[in-house]
């Protein structure tokens, strides 16, 4: 499998802005299964905390998704 073809946000063909976007998007998926989860069954949890948690995921994950592809097309293709 090429750096192009990862399993989510590394498609062939998308460009860097667009791979940001999706990390972003899979970033609020998870965070907020992760806080919703956490609100629902942890007692001292706040909303306030699930919505800086949420965003702090959205922010991590989109870098983490545009790093790993450009960290990727720097190595070269794959062997």
């Amino acid at each position: 499998m090429s750096p192009e073809q990862g399993y989510f946000a590394g498609r062939e063909g998308r460009p860097g802005p667009q791979l940001g976007a999706t990390g972003a998007l899979l970033g609020l998926v998870v965070y907020g299964v992760h806080d919703l989860t956490d609100l629902a069954i942890l007692g001292g949890w706040t909303v306030a905390a699930s919505v800086v948690d949420v965003l702090w995921g959205i922010v991590l994950t989109a870098a983490a998704a545009s790093a790993d592809f450009g960290l990727a097309r720097l190595a070269g293709p794959a062997m």
